[in-house]
C-alpha cells in the first residue's frame, strides 16, 4: 500500500491575534481518488461538522418533544351504576323536565346537580327531553334516588327522577289516585298550603294542565320530591300532585 500524505490546507491554518500565534482547528480529513488515479485529501466543510455536533447535542439533551408527538392522557369518566330493577323511565322515553326556575341545571355525572359545580349543562323548564341512561348516585351509595341522563336540545346531563314526568305541561290529565279519594288542589305548589277547594277533584275527572313546577321553597329541611301540576277542576284552580294524575289518552 502506498502511503498517502495529506498536505496542509491551502489556506493558512495559523493566524495571529493581538500578537499571539493561534492554530485554527482543522476540519477532519477524507481520502478521495482523483481523475488520474491519484489519491487526494479532502476536508469536510466546517459548517457541516458544526451542524452535526449541534444535532447530536440536541438529541442527547432534549426531552424528546422535538421528535416525539405527545398526546394528552384521557380523563376517565364516571361509569353509571348498572341497575337490575324496573325503573319508572326507560331509555328512549321522552318525558318533560320540571324545575322551580326557568333554567334547569344538569349534572355531568349521576349525582344531584349543584350550582357550585363547574361546567354544568342547562335545560329550560317544561322541555320535552329524551332518556339516554339511568344510574344510581355514583358519589353517595346511601342516596336511593335514581338519576337519568337526558338529552335536552344540544345539551346532555343528569337529573333526579323526580324532576321528570310524562305529563304534557299544556295537555290534559285524568285524576287517578291510589286510595280513590281524588286529587287535593293546593293553593300553592307545596303540601303545606291550604286547599284551593273544599273537596278534592274526583277520580276519573279530566282536567286541563296549565303548568308544572317543583316546590320553590329552598329552605325546606327535607327535599320535596313532588311535582306540582296546576290544573282546573270545575270552577277551582290549584296545584295537584303529579302522582295522582295520568296523561289523558
Amino acid at each position: 500500500m502506498i502511503p498517502v500524505k495529506c498536505l496542509p490546507h491551502p489556506k493558512s491554518l495559523s493566524t495571529r491575534w493581538r500578537g499571539t500565534s493561534r492554530t485554527l482547528l482543522t476540519p477532519p480529513l477524507q481520502l478521495e481518488r482523483g481523475p488520474g488515479g491519484e489519491v487526494r485529501c479532502r476536508r469536510t466543510a466546517p459548517w457541516f461538522v458544526l451542524l452535526t455536533l449541534i444535532l447530536a447535542a440536541l438529541a442527547c439533551t432534549s426531552n424528546d418533544t422535538l421528535f416525539i408527538k405527545l398526546t394528552a392522557t384521557p380523563v376517565p369518566s364516571p361509569t353509571p351504576t348498572p341497575l337490575s330493577i324496573q325503573t319508572r323511565f326507560k331509555v328512549k322515553d321522552k318525558p318533560y323536565v320540571v324545575g322551580w326556575t326557568f333554567q334547569i341545571m344538569m349534572a355531568n355525572r349521576p349525582t344531584m346537580p349543584s350550582s357550585q359545580a363547574a361546567a354544568l349543562a342547562t335545560c329550560f323548564q317544561n322541555t320535552q327531553v329524551e332518556v339516554l341512561d339511568v344510574s344510581r348516585n355514583v358519589d353517595d351509595p346511601k342516596d336511593t334516588t335514581l338519576y337519568y341522563n337526558i338529552q335536552c336540545a344540544a345539551s346532555t346531563g343528569w337529573v333526579p327522577e323526580y324532576w321528570l314526568t310524562m305529563l304534557n305541561p299544556t295537555g290534559e290529565a285524568i285524576v287517578k289516585s291510589k286510595d280513590g279519594k281524588g286529587a287535593v288542589l293546593y293553593s300553592e305548589p307545596n303540601t303545606s298550603s291550604k286547599p284551593a277547594s273544599e273537596t278534592p277533584c274526583a277520580d276519573g275527572t279530566k282536567v286541563p294542565i296549565s303548568g308544572l313546577t317543583l316546590n320553590p321553597d329552598a329552605t325546606a329541611s327535607a327535599p320535596d320530591t313532588n311535582i306540582y301540576v296546576q290544573v282546573t277542576c270545575g270552577n277551582d284552580t290549584g296545584y295537584a300532585l303529579e302522582s295522582v294524575l295520568v296523561p289523558a289518552e
